[in-house]
């Protein structure tokens, strides 16, 4: 059976983990990305090595600017099939990253509620060993209720995790934008979204 924490290709025998996938999947997000720089580099392009690095990285996260562009038809053909690629190579590699942030932060929430449960238990023990109808009553019940609002909480939090991520890494970007190519900082946040 498929656990719901983790993704079927975790219920594979001898699957890697997350944090070797996204491991993985930078490493060949960085090859294909040094590719893609000495393409440029020994092309007809005539560009220095921080134009190339600039163009290759803008070209694979879907920004595409347009004010660097390759000349020739061979240089052209190579950059629609490069950047094809390389947007699932980044996307991937996004995905692996908060696959393993969400991982990440669903294991502490386990984590707690383990120890939270753990603490009840101990509490209700004390009653129920004193003879306190309350403690035997809450003994008797589970001390978390496994129904559709805890699951829903669950993904309501994921899902603000993700949003929240996804925000701060754009004004960042944005930021960073405005602040290596001279623009205003409102520039920088409109070319970031």
């Amino acid at each position: 059976p498929l656990d719901n924490n983790c993704s079927w290709l975790d219920s594979l025998p001898n699957a890697p983990s997350r944090k070797k996938r996204w491991v993985r999947d930078l490493l060949m997000c960085f090859i294909y990305f040094v590719t893609g720089c000495l393409y440029y580099g020994f092309s007809d392009t005539q560009w220095g090595p921080d134009d190339v690095f600039y163009f290759t990285a803008v070209s694979i996260t879907t920004c595409g600017y347009g004010d660097m562009t390759p000349t020739t038809d061979r240089d052209k053909l190579f950059t629609i099939a490069y950047v094809m690629v390389g947007i699932g190579s980044v996307f991937t590699l996004v995905g692996s990253g908060v696959e393993q942030l969400l991982a990440s932060v669903q294991q502490a929430h386990d984590e707690k509620l383990k120890k939270e449960q753990q603490e009840a238990a101990k509490v209700t023990a004390k009653f129920a060993a004193k003879g306190d109808a309350r403690g035997q009553a809450a003994a008797a019940a589970p001390t978390v209720p496994e129904d559709d609002r805890d699951v829903e909480l669950i993904q309501r939090r994921k899902v603000l995790f993700f949003f929240t991520t996804l925000m701060a890494v754009m004004v960042a970007g944005g930021l960073a934008a405005s602040a290596l190519e001279g623009w205003s900082v409102p520039s920088g946040l409109y070319w970031a979204f």
